[in-house]
């Protein structure tokens, strides 16, 4: 009596390697839409610049006001700008570019380094905006105090507001300077600190 052989035949290895390559053709359009977009190292940095604020605010029991300028839709850009203030309430926070010291600049995208920065340049991703509650995105600077407490408000012409909803600042990935994949989005509430959304 002849012992049958074991392994896999032909045809079996054949099936497998083809399901497999189906999968991944399937996955693909996934995968590369997730990458697309602005990357996690850009949107991590934000993140963690919103949460050194807080962290700053909280240890020096100041108000820390928070400058992102140079947004814009078009092109990777921006800028974020941290200010320590000389008091632990916000009140005064339309002062802070006399009153308050820098201690943290961050640039996004083609924006020129800060002589203080020392991180990784990251060109083709910009912040391009900020909405709250979903309303259409704005591409003017947006100012926030962050209360020793961890509490943000956010400052309007000379008006100093606790943040109301859902505050979202914009992140996009660039490829030949056009939008490429889905944004990403940091988002902030009056007192739940930021995180990582996916738009």
């Amino acid at each position: 009596m002849r012992k049958r052989a074991s392994g896999f035949t032909l045809i079996e290895m054949m099936t497998t390697v083809t399901l497999i390559g189906l999968l991944s053709v399937m996955a693909y359009p996934v995968v590369t839409s997730f990458t697309g977009g602005a990357t996690l190292e850009a949107t991590t940095r934000l993140v963690n610049s919103f949460h050194r604020a807080i962290d700053h605010g909280t240890r020096r029991n100041r108000a820390v006001v928070m400058l992102l300028d140079e947004l814009n839709p078009a092109a990777p850009e921006g800028l974020l700008k941290l200010y320590e203030l000389p008091e632990s309430h916000c009140r005064n926070a339309k002062n802070y570019a006399t009153a308050g010291r820098v201690f943290s600049e961050v640039p996004f995208g083609k924006t020129p380094m800060p002589e203080k920065f020392s991180g990784m340049r990251i060109d083709q991703e910009g912040l391009t905006g900020w909405s709250v509650d979903g309303a259409a995105a704005s591409a003017d600077d947006l100012i926030l105090c962050v209360t020793p407490s961890g509490a943000f408000n956010r400052l309007q012409g000379t008006q100093v507001a606790p943040v109301a909803g859902r505050l979202q600042v914009k992140i996009q990935h660039f490829a030949n300077d056009k939008p490429h994949g889905p944004a990403r989005a940091v988002e902030v509430t009056y007192g739940g600190g930021a995180r990582l959304v996916m738009e």
